[in-house]
């Protein structure tokens, strides 16, 4: 039996392999309760502070996008000193995240910090497929994210700080949506957690995601930004949109030094599905040769992974504060929405 823990306080714990569920089967048990019903910037700061301080002289994963830029900003605000790494992904001779490592050298340049490039050699990765003897493992059917982390088995540090999603507030269609907290976990936080587990390495994945009341202070930000800026993230209504753009006011919210503007989001990985769409004339080529795939290992060998499987999906035993959670904060902010004129921030996303 495995447990994965999430949180700088422990909240959520995933067990695996229970003698006494199904077989692939998870419990995921724990305590989200907050009583935060109303955006601070100070109480964020706070906790923000006190989570980041233990990893003061630690290496920072600096991709150059907003979530990446925004830990770095944070740190640089609460003066806590730190190390950046920046990952070159090659294939032959190209550089296939070229803009994002000029992006992300131009800005620790700007504000003085440590850095280091480490390059990766992706086209050896993918093409000898290194990243199925990893699936199982890692439990994550996303090619992006283990070679992310076989980007982070190369490092040789102790404590890791990595950016992540915050929790959204969207609209659209008439209704809110929003993060759910297990959906996230499943998607972006187990695979990390089992490298770090298994590296013995101090991480933070995410901020947002360190404690309840962290948590929600991320939702309430969309209130506040919804309130005093009257804007919003739309949400999909048959089309997929992106949120780089409101991600940028969603942190400069929060942030005393602005974010550095960013044309659009961007991993490389848009050039490789470019590549493979073009000498084979088929627009999915790239998932099919190493998604699909991964998503077949995992069904065989019933391992749940939320989007990708939906063999037993896991029992979930989580307590929240009945009169604080996520649906009251979408119901605040859909109060808000009915009495003011706000526009949609629409972000197209395109695969390239």
């Amino acid at each position: 039996m495995k447990e994965i823990r999430l949180g700088s306080q422990t909240y959520i714990t995933v067990v695996f392999d229970n003698p006494e569920l199904k077989k692939g089967q998870e419990l995921i048990k724990g305590n989200m309760s907050s009583d935060i019903d109303v955006f601070s910037k100070s109480k964020l700061k706070q906790l923000m502070s006190d989570d980041l301080s233990e990893y003061k002289d630690s290496l920072l994963c600096l991709s150059g996008g907003y979530d990446s830029q925004f830990l770095a900003l944070s740190m640089i605000e609460f003066g806590y000193k730190f190390d950046t790494v920046i990952y070159e992904s090659l294939w032959d001779n190209n550089v296939v995240n070229a803009n994002d490592v000029l992006f992300a050298e131009k800005f620790c340049k700007k504000y003085n910090l440590p850095y280091k490039i480490i390059s990766i050699d992706a086209k050896d990765f993918f093409e000898n497929t290194k990243m199925l003897s990893m699936v199982k493992k890692y439990r994550v059917y996303s090619p992006q994210i283990l070679f992310h982390i076989h980007f982070l088995n190369t490092l040789d540090t102790d404590k890791i700080l990595l950016g992540g999603d915050p929790p959204w507030i969207t609209y659209g269609q008439g209704k809110t949506s929003g993060t759910r907290q297990i959906d996230y976990l499943y998607k972006y936080f187990i695979p990390y957690q089992i490298y770090a587990d298994e590296t013995k390495t101090k991480m933070m994945k995410s901020i947002f995601h360190q404690s309840p009341d962290l948590f929600h202070l991320g939702l309430t930000n969309n209130i506040d930004i919804l309130e005093k800026q009257k804007v919003y993230q739309s949400s999909n209504d048959n089309i997929v949109y992106e949120k780089y753009r409101y991600k940028e006011i969603f942190y400069n919210n929060i942030l005393e030094i602005p974010l550095e503007h960013r044309l659009m989001t961007a991993t490389g990985f848009e050039n490789l599905k470019k590549h493979y769409a073009s000498i084979t004339g088929r627009y999915d080529e790239f998932d099919a040769r190493y998604r699909m795939p991964l998503i077949e290992i995992l069904n065989r060998n019933n391992i749940y992974c939320y989007g990708g499987s939906n063999l037993n999906p896991p029992i979930v035993k989580i307590k929240y504060n009945p009169n604080c959670n996520e649906k009251h904060l979408r119901q605040k902010f859909n109060e808000i929405f009915d009495n003011i004129d706000a526009s949609a921030i629409k972000d197209y996303l395109f695969d390239f």
